[in-house]
């Protein structure tokens, strides 16, 4: 049987401490180091980091040398980043490279090119690497050759449900005349207030900043996934966003936001294939269910909706309910089982860079003990 894979958890936010407390319970790797942003963190032991109650013995760090000198197979890399804006050579292009995304390239770089395999979770245009411009992608390349060393972007959305569930459902068409998504979210569970006001809760209509080009460059990487794949190209890319305000008080996670404030936010990014097939993705966001009733909703629950018209006429509902947490926390946790079940796959490739259309299928490979049992 092989060793258990080593693994440095890179930064432990909201991803990460899921990341992190996956890799310490799994019997197929072993935690090497993990690396924190926060002061505050050094010197805590992994297991309090993620909620676990037995110690590891592996103490957080912020000293980056020491973890890359380690002997680790893989960095599992969920460093908190900006939304970027893409390159302005970029099919996506909003605006040009900023100077915040050059640290978390030559950190990527960097990890790459000392010999260790990443998979990587925040760096989200990285899915389809075209997005961040030739130069950037070079130097990701090389890093690879120099290091022998592989890349891999998982993600949610991009990286599943906008793309690569898309791409399996597509199998079963003979004809495709259009693609549709939609993500339906409630963050009224949400506790990061920071990230709520980036993307408007709670604020006044007046001070409402249109950030629907963040979006754009979150999710535009899957449409173009989606077209290369398809055989053709994405043409006449445009977003647009529209709000809704709270009718009453509601108290959040965040804390309370009063009546007429922004509690449902709507973004359409619409965009054609060059034979004029639609491909439209709609990202509902709500504090409450029962803001804005005429947009799209599952009923009360969470999840994304996906329809592929053409023959025949697909239509996939994936409802992500759970007693465990609101939609937020369910698809971070998700996110990371993704980049975790990928560990062993991206230690075992190639060098250079892979996504899920030159990788293998992520599969789970941990059983809980219910299952177990009744499969005996």
């Amino acid at each position: 049987m092989r060793r258990a894979y080593r693994v440095i958890q890179w930064a432990t936010g909201g991803a990460g401490r899921n990341c992190l407390r996956q890799v310490i319970q799994r019997p197929d790797l072993d935690l090497a180091g993990v690396w924190v942003h926060s002061e505050s963190k050094v010197g805590e032991d992994a297991a309090s980091l993620c909620g676990l109650a037995e110690p590891t013995g592996i103490l957080a760090t912020n000293d980056a040398a020491a973890l890359v000198a380690l002997d680790a197979d893989c960095v599992l890399y969920t460093r908190t980043n900006p939304y970027y804006p893409i390159q302005a050579d970029s099919a996506l292009a909003t605006t040009s490279l900023p100077d915040e995304l050059e640290p978390v390239v030559a950190e990527l770089v960097g990890l790459l090119a000392s010999g260790k395999n990443v998979v990587s979770l925040t760096t989200i245009p990285l899915v389809w690497p075209m997005a961040w411009g030739d130069e950037v992608f070079d130097r990701i390349s090389a890093a690879c050759d120099r290091g022998r060393s592989s890349l891999r972007v998982q993600g949610i959305a991009p990286g599943l449900y906008s793309d690569a569930l898309i791409l399996l459902l597509s199998g079963m068409s003979e004809r495709i005349d259009g693609i549709r998504l939609e993500q339906i979210l409630n963050y009224s569970s949400y506790a990061q207030p920071a990230r709520m006001r980036l993307l408007g809760f709670g604020v006044r209509p007046g001070d409402f900043v249109d950030r629907s080009d963040r979006i754009r460059t979150i999710y535009g990487p899957s449409m173009q996934i989606l077209a290369a794949e398809l055989g053709s190209e994405l043409v006449d890319l445009k977003e647009s966003v529209s709000f809704r305000l709270t009718d009453r008080p509601l108290d959040l996670a965040i804390g309370r936001i009063e009546a007429g404030r922004i509690g449902a936010l709507r973004i359409v990014l619409e965009g054609s294939l060059d034979n004029g097939a639609p491909i439209v993705f709609e990202i509902v966001s709500r504090v409450a269910d029962h803001l804005a009733p005429d947009w799209p909703h599952l009923d009360g629950r969470e999840g994304f909706r996906i329809e592929l018209a053409g023959r025949p006429r697909l239509r996939v509902e994936l409802d992500i309910h759970s007693t465990d947490g609101n939609g937020i926390q369910i698809t971070l946790n998700q996110a990371a089982s993704l980049a975790v079940n990928s560990i062993p796959d991206v230690c075992e490739a190639p060098p250079g860079f892979h996504w899920f259309g030159d990788s293998p299928v992520t599969i789970g490979r941990r059983l809980g003990p219910a299952f177990a049992a009744a499969s005996r």
